[in-house]
């Protein structure tokens, strides 16, 4: 299952969605299994669930920023908000290493 983040509030607390690329042909499959998912909890596990997929998300771009190319110059800034001004350079960082890595091995 491929996993979506909706901009949605469930119980207290209000997540922020960020879709997949408009290129990737499961984000509306993934979104309804992650809707009946959601469905089968009560309003605490949803809460739950909604923070540990939004805490996986969060480290997933931390880890490999370069998946932020896939989103608009608008959604890249409201996913890069969520990171402190030291998180962004290490992510900018990592990216400038992989994009280096790249050019290095595609000219040999």
């Amino acid at each position: 299952m491929d996993i979506c983040l909706m901009n949605i509030t469930i119980g207290k607390t209000k997540m922020t969605k960020f879709r997949f690329s408009s290129r990737d042909n499961n984000k509306r499959q993934a979104e309804i299994e992650l809707r009946k998912i959601l469905d089968t909890l009560k309003p605490e596990q949803q809460d739950k669930l909604m923070k540990t997929l939004h805490d996986m998300q969060k480290q997933l771009f931390f880890q490999e920023p370069w998946l932020l190319k896939k989103f608009s110059g608008s959604e890249q800034a409201e996913i890069l908000a969520q990171f402190t001004k030291e998180e962004q350079m290490i992510m900018l960082a990592r990216f400038d290493l992989e994009l280096q890595h790249w050019r290095n091995r595609n000219a040999n």
